[in-house]
């Protein structure tokens, strides 16, 4: 039977249609995978879990309930303004302890984590210890990734090598261990990788230069023991690379020359060795070029200095000779590079250069410490094992300089060397390895016979610093300075005990030490970055020698024995101002009289450093840790191993920057200028903190980080009152604590021409001490009386008023007062800072 016409087609339709819906929705379900797959969570799930994340870490203060991008600031965290997903967290310096914990693997879309704490001035330092978890390598879109200046304390964290799209990866100063990976070579992306200052150790990975994207890479302060791989070569875009201090062996790579765009190349302190490749004429785009300290030798390359971009060169404290290279002699008239030296600086110091000492150099290049035959002294300040007339009898005959300590030489061609323990194969022209080890052995006995007789030894006598006698000569100790033996410090201190330890500051570590005759003191040991040259030390010494004041703390000796540099100053019973003022040390309160003598007191030290100090001293460091409290609680200002006297009198201008986020003069940042007005800036903030009991800079208080800024406001709206430490209650004088903090917003003027000086503040706070009478100390009475001990300082100072005695609260002006200046004028009006 014949089909009626058409009547077929509607079934083909059909099933046409039918294919496209199925189509359709095969496209429909693969983007909902892909979008789920990228999304991952919701904002609520990711604001769950930056809550979970957050508390894990001890923070607090943020509730899900609250969308994240709504609670922190944008430069905190980020989110994209379609999908309400946080792309960026910028967790740094917010005071995060603990264990990263899993949740961090929720925020898929995340492109930047910050969890560093490198600048303390932003905020309290995070302490966040690893492992790593394995969720973090969920974070597919992550691109920058900064966990510097934390604690993983273990290996390269394998979870890492999944973020392939990492461009920026830091994870420096943070105790990681082991070996980096060799896989390190999967994130293709990466251009800046800083893994710098950790405790990596083993063999260097040659696929680190598969990473051709590469811009920065800094791997400093770790102990590999290994060559610098030839591969690195290959990073064609490579504009920074800092090997320093990683006790790297063998040679100076030749492949190094194929680095165009170098800028910045740090190679120096390690233990490398032969000559400088003719390759590197190639780095023509080198600014700065560092290779000091280590055993490289030959001669140098001419082309070296001439290099078209560069501006510091240093080969310093190696083992080059011959003559110093043609370009950096004026008598070889070349003139345009001549011309162009002068704008270099350029260190050959500590070398072995020899031939006629230049007769005209640039003063920026600095040839000292070298073996010139019209040169009769060498340097006192180049530490090495030969001197000039000993090295030339420990060439051998290739011409090769000695390998360092504990290395042997592999390639006589090339005077390369390697650690004691390296084999090297068939072809290698070196020394037999089996005899090596025969006289390590006969050594090894004799350090063990050694060590038998040292091990036994009093302990006190024990040297834990391995430095050796070091004759430099004589010099007149200043009178009423003691010098002390090692010996005597080491008994004094138990040895340097742990138990002895009761602080470190920038100078070192400080030990409380107590002498035979039951004198106790605190010894400052200068730490080895803080240490400087002998005569530095010992002016350091004569300047603190002449600084005698009440409210200084005074220096009782030194002792410089095998180049150390130690300090030993009187002991202050009741440890510092911020102590103090935190409640570290419990149980104590600070009357509101308490806190102005303290005040008083540390402005007279500071007036005398300023005015009658012979010379004058800037210094530096004004906080409440570097206030010092004895027995009776007198202020005594401290850590004068970081003051320096004023080295411009006349402009009272110091250009040597120091201090501390919090206290540091703001002019500071657009001068690069210290005065003694940033002195008397840096007291005002300590004032405020008298007079509030907070800190300088506090992340926990939420209205306003600055108390500077946070007090202005509420003085000028609410007085004294509004401001005033909580811990003091109703018990203080009114009008001296609003006095106080008027000086204290003077000192603190962000402008130095707005600031009084330490003389001005005497002459307002000096008279409101002197004042005072067994009245007003009565009214603090209670809160001493709950002091825990009879002997307490507070309690005797009770006492004494209780009996009427006034002879403790009369506190005069300096005996170094100018009598030019008047007592009982300043030159600002007190009234503009007054609240209405």
């Amino acid at each position: 039977m014949s089909v009626p016409r058409g009547v077929g087609r509607p079934v083909k339709e059909k099933s046409g249609q039918m294919k496209i819906t199925r189509l359709l929705l095969a496209i429909l379900l693969v983007n909902l995978c892909v979008v789920g797959n990228v999304i991952g969570a919701t904002p609520a799930d990711e604001a769950q879990a930056l809550e979970t994340v957050l508390k894990t870490l001890q923070y607090t203060f943020y509730s899900a309930a609250t969308p994240p991008c709504t609670f922190f600031k944008p430069e905190v965290v980020t989110c994209d303004p379609a999908s309400g997903l946080i792309t960026k967290l910028n967790l740094s310096s917010m005071g995060l302890r603990g264990k990263l914990p899993p949740q961090i693997g929720t925020f898929k879309s995340l492109e930047l984590l910050d969890l560093t704490t490198y600048n303390s001035s932003l905020g309290f330092p995070n302490q966040i210890v690893g492992p790593l978890p394995d969720e973090l390598g969920n974070l597919a879109q992550l691109k920058y990734f900064n966990f510097s200046f934390n604690n993983i304390n273990s290996d390269f964290p394998p979870c890492v090598l999944r973020l392939t799209n990492l461009i920026d990866l830091r994870i420096d100063n943070c105790n990681m261990t082991g070996q980096l990976p060799k896989e390190i070579n999967r994130l293709k992306k990466l251009e800046h990788l800083f893994l710098g200052n950790n405790k990596m150790t083993g063999k260097f990975p040659e696929t680190l230069g598969d990473l051709t994207s590469l811009k920065e890479l800094t791997v400093w302060q770790n102990e590999f023991r290994d060559q610098i791989p030839e591969s690195l070569g290959q990073l064609e875009n490579l504009t920074y690379l800092n090997f320093h201090t990683c006790s790297m062996w063998g040679p100076l790579p030749e492949s190094f020359g194929k680095l165009k765009k170098m800028q910045k190349l740090w190679l120096f302190r390690n233990d490398l060795t032969g000559r400088v490749p003719d390759t590197w004429r190639g780095l023509q785009s080198a600014v700065d070029l560092n290779i000091r300290q280590n055993s490289l030798s030959g001669t140098v390359p001419a082309f070296l200095p001439l290099l078209p971009n560069l501006k510091i060169l240093d080969i310093s404290q190696n083992k080059f000779d011959g003559p110093i290279p043609p370009t950096l002699n004026v008598s070889t008239n070349l003139l345009s590079s001549w011309n162009k030296l002068a704008k270099q600086n350029c260190d050959l110091s500590c070398n072995y250069f020899n031939g006629s000492f230049p007769v005209t150099i640039p003063s920026n290049v600095n040839v000292t410490g070298n073996c010139f035959t019209n040169s009769t002294k060498e340097s006192d300040s180049c530490k090495r094992d030969l001197r000039c007339d000993q090295i030339s009898r420990k060439y051998n005959d290739n011409g090769c300089a000695p390998c360092p300590s504990q290395q042997y030489m592999y390639d006589f061609i090339k005077c390369l060397c390697a650690p004691l323990d390296v084999k090297f194969g068939e072809g290698k022209k070196s020394f037999a390895i089996g005899a090596i080890v025969g006289i390590v052995a006969a050594f090894v006995a004799l350090l063990l016979a050694i060590f038998a007789l040292w091990r036994y030894k009093p302990s006190v006598f024990r040297d834990p610093f391995k430095k050796k006698d070091i004759d430099y000569g004589p010099w007149e100790i200043p009178s009423g300075v003691q010098k002390y033996s090692l010996a005597e410090l080491a008994k004094a201190t138990n040895n340097w005990s742990e138990s002895n330890e009761i602080g470190q500051g920038g100078f070192g570590k400080v030990f409380h030490g107590v002498f035979e005759d039951g004198k106790m003191v605190a010894i400052k040991r200068a730490s080895d970055s803080s240490t400087q040259g002998t005569s530095e030390f010992r002016n350091e010494v004569v300047l603190l020698s002449r600084l005698h004041h009440r409210h200084l703390v005074r220096l009782e000796g030194f002792c410089d024995d095998r180049g150390l540099q130690i300090l030993v100053y009187e002991f202050m019973e009741n440890g510092n101002l911020h102590d103090l003022l935190t409640g570290v040390k419990k149980g104590r309160d600070v009357p509101w009289y308490k806190r102005l003598e303290i005040a008083v007191g540390v402005a007279q030290g500071l007036d005398y450093l300023h005015t009658m100090a012979d010379p004058p001293v800037i210094h530096r460091d004004i906080k409440p840790s570097n206030i010092l409290l004895d027995s009776e609680l007198v202020a005594k200002v401290a850590d004068f191993g970081i003051s320096k006297e004023k080295e411009n009198i006349e402009t009272h201008i110091s250009t040597r920057p120091a201090g501390t986020a919090g206290y540091l003069d703001p002019e500071y940042f657009l001068r690069r200028h210290l005065t003694t007005a940033s002195d008397v800036y840096a007291y005002g903030v300590c004032l405020l903190e008298l007079i509030t009991g907070q800190q300088s800079i506090d992340h926990m208080r939420l209205e306003e980080f600055n108390l500077i800024e946070w007090v202005k406001p509420r003085f000028k709206t609410g007085g004294v009152d509004a401001i005033v430490d909580t811990a003091l209650g109703e018990d203080y004088d009114r009008e001296v604590m609003k006095e106080m903090t008027e000086v204290a917003l003077a000192c603190s003027a962000f402008s130095k021409k707005d600031r009084i000086t330490m003389k001005e503040v005497l002459n307002i706070l000096g008279p409101r001490l002197a004042n005072a009478s067994a009245l007003n100390a009565a009214s603090i009475s209670e809160k001493v009386k709950r002091l825990s001990t009879r002997d307490d300082p507070n309690t005797k100072l009770y006492n004494k008023h209780k009996e009427g005695s006034t002879s403790d609260l009369k506190v005069p002006l300096p005996d170094h007062t100018s009598t030019s200046s008047p007592a009982t004028t300043t030159q600002f009006d007190l009234q503009i800072l007054s609240p209405r």
